[in-house]
């Protein structure tokens, strides 16, 4: 599961760079990013929008079912699969977008909790360092506001 996350954090980390370079402002750049990732989801979106009328428009016929076979739960069943297939109609169809949009979700966060790997492309080593930095640097501003209240 995090090498999908990671090869799809690439991708989008791309995007996001480009997003970045375009406007020279990280906020901005997600908003833009947002964007273009809700136009990129948008077929599936109204995929799934279209499943839900299918089966809001089956209800009637799926209570009449109900109705008539109460109790035989067996035969509700086989009579509803014959009614989805009538109707070209797939229940698990909407788990595909819903599952496609988490996978991308979590790939927009992992580019977003590391902007430095992502987008601005650093190296390991060099963000690492980085960090070793501005930790020194914490605990030497710590420490001298500390001296300097006793």
């Amino acid at each position: 599961m995090a090498v999908i996350i990671s090869t799809l954090a690439k991708f989008l980390g791309y995007i996001m760079n480009y997003c970045y370079n375009l406007l020279r402002n990280y906020s901005l750049a997600i908003v833009l990013f947002t964007l273009l990732s809700k136009v990129i989801l948008l077929p599936i979106s109204i995929w799934v929008h279209k499943n839900g009328i299918k089966l809001v428009r089956l209800m009637p016929e799926i209570n009449i079912l109900k109705a008539n076979y109460y109790g035989d739960k067996d035969r509700i069943a086989e009579e509803q699969a014959r009614l989805y297939k009538r109707e070209k109609y797939s229940p698990l169809a909407s788990m595909v977008p819903l599952l496609i949009q988490i996978m991308l979700l979590m790939g927009i966060v992992e580019v977003i909790y590391n902007p430095l790997s992502y987008i601005l492309r650093l190296p390991n080593d060099m963000i690492n360092s980085l960090i070793k930095v501005t930790l020194n640097c914490k605990f030497n501003c710590l420490t001298k506001s500390y001296r300097t209240l006793f």
